[in-house]
């Protein structure tokens, strides 16, 4: 009878999946699902993944690393040492210094992860190239911020949030290394009074050439990255100003853009034209709320992540674990998925399975030529 009763719940289980096996329902086991399809689909081997653009390759590796801390893995490790040698600039080995700030400030959140779950100090001098690389294109007009390329035509939100959250991993790092702490320190203050930060409270992507809020997009990456930059930086100085802007910051994007049901929302999918960038940036937005919650356990922003990662698992997932843009469903058709649509879902998933604050690696100590000066 035991046996018939569990035969009859097995069959009911497979028939609500829908899916044709069942998955161990907790955070980890599907973060692995999401990450082996990502694989699947789209890994070519070696160190690229098929449709996705450079960028958008650092944001699939940040799946990559999610896994292997998760599982520590050879088969994880494997791929994260094959992106390295890949993707360097020119061939050159280490060297991820590119004409775009927010490039290659990715990779370099990337490989600061690397160092801490490997111990490859290549990879942590690789980060801090890229953050050298970043202080040299800063200031000139708008009373400083980083330019978003080496041109020093723009000045817009996300390669400065990336330069505040890069700072203060590499300050937890490096003994010594006040430097980074005042990097960080002056990238704040310069964007909290810039006036991307509009009067929702939602980060605009930009300023005009005369230092003015541009009122463009306010993508749902540009309010995530900064989340972890400023909650970072408040751990490090219990200054709440950092803190408060961060809550000001993930309350409008939780109040402002959403769609049915309160599941983040792109502005681009109103029209359904969002580009391969775009298809990104709600991953990196629970990416980084997440780490702000393990800060702030505000339990609204609970229930919105748990919303969320709900809305991806059980509306937008296909009978092979792809996900496309729209969390609150329909599914999409499997061979429609794009590896930027696929890459967002994932990371929402794996970097929310993990168990922070991670403890950071030291590195050496400062040298003189680390960081740029700044007093």
């Amino acid at each position: 009878m035991l046996r018939r009763l569990s035969l009859v719940l097995g069959a009911l289980v497979l028939l609500v999946c829908g899916c044709g096996r069942i998955h161990a329902l907790t955070p980890a086991s599907k973060a692995i699902a999401a990450a082996d399809s990502l694989q699947s689909a789209f890994y070519s081997g070696n160190g690229m993944w098929n449709g996705a653009g450079y960028w958008d390759r650092a944001e699939a590796l940040g799946v990559i690393l999610d896994a292997y801390q998760l599982t520590h893995q050879p088969k994880w490790l494997t791929v994260i040492q094959q992106v390295y040698v890949a993707n360097q600039q020119d061939h050159t080995p280490g060297d991820y210094i590119s004409s775009y700030m927010d490039d290659e400030q990715w990779w370099a959140l990337d490989w600061v992860r690397a160092w801490d779950l490997t111990g490859n100090i290549a990879y942590l001098n690789s980060a801090k190239a890229v953050f050298t690389n970043v202080t040299e294109n800063w200031g000139d007009g708008c009373g400083g911020g980083v330019w978003w390329n080496d041109s020093h035509t723009y000045k817009n939100a996300i390669p400065n949030e990336l330069f505040l959250l890069l700072a203060t991993q590499l300050y937890e790092r490096t003994p010594g290394g006040t430097t980074y702490l005042n990097w960080a320190k002056e990238e704040a203050n310069w964007f909290i009074q810039s006036g991307m930060i509009n009067s929702e409270g939602l980060v605009n992507d930009g300023l005009t050439s005369s230092c003015t809020n541009n009122n463009a997009t306010t993508w749902t990456y540009n309010q995530g990255v900064i989340l972890a930059g400023m909650t970072q930086l408040y751990q490090l100085t219990a200054d709440k100003l950092y803190l408060t802007t961060a809550e000001t910051i993930a309350n409008a994007t939780i109040k402002h853009l959403v769609g049915p049901g309160d599941v983040l929302y792109e502005p681009c999918e109103a029209t359904n034209h969002c580009d391969s960038d775009q298809y990104q940036f709600k991953g990196i937005f629970i990416r980084y709320l997440w780490w702000m919650y393990n800060v702030d356990p505000n339990p609204t922003y609970k229930a919105f992540l748990e919303t969320n990662l709900n809305a991806i698992w059980t509306k937008d997932r296909t009978t092979g674990d792809l996900f496309g843009l729209f969390w609150d469903g329909p599914a999409p058709v499997p061979i429609a998925v794009t590896v930027g649509e696929d890459t967002a879902a994932a990371a929402a998933l794996t970097s929310t399975a993990i168990v922070l604050p991670s403890r950071p690696r030291i590195g050496p100590a400062a040298s003189s030529a680390q960081g740029g000066e700044r007093g």
